[in-house]
């Protein structure tokens, strides 16, 4: 995750969201934006400093902490999550024996294509990332994934 501690990702995720109305000037300061929970904490007391999510920090820290802009935003890079780097994933799809590059599975027969990405969904392969790699619609991803996990389901029962 770029380095950052679990709880510091953590609380920069929390002001992204908090800010974010800020950020997209529905309000002038944090405090003002009403549908919040950045006002319900502040506003109705609610922060209590023994709750895990709060416990990371005082609460004049926490408020503090909400009102610095967080410039470096690559922390909402859904890549370092993921388990596999693009090269891998593409090793993966080559492996199949079905295409020659990640961008011709898009052009695949149906059958073949769903092949493709059904082995893509069962190794974790985010819906967003199989449609970068290989062009696939998001539409076409969800369809083979509900297939997918509907034909899991009745495998199972």
């Amino acid at each position: 995750m770029h380095g950052a501690s679990c709880p510091t990702y953590f609380l920069r995720v929390i002001r992204y969201i908090h800010r974010n109305p800020l950020d997209s000037n529905l309000c002038t300061r944090l405090e003002d934006y009403p549908y919040s929970s950045f006002t319900y904490i502040f506003r109705s007391g609610k922060f209590k400093e023994d709750q895990p999510i709060y416990n990371l920090m005082l609460k004049k820290d926490f408020e503090e902490y909400h009102h610095e802009k967080d410039n470096d935003q690559d922390f909402l890079n859904i890549r370092s999550f993921e388990r596999f780097s693009d090269e891998e994933v593409i090793e993966l799809i080559l492996n199949t024996g079905l295409v020659k590059t990640a961008a011709e599975v898009k052009s695949l027969p149906r059958e073949e294509r769903t092949e493709v990405i059904q082995l893509l969904l069962r190794e974790g392969v985010s819906y967003r990332r199989i449609n970068l790699l290989t062009g696939t619609s998001l539409s076409i991803i969800r369809v083979v994934s509900k297939e997918y996990h509907k034909e899991e389901a009745l495998g199972a029962g």
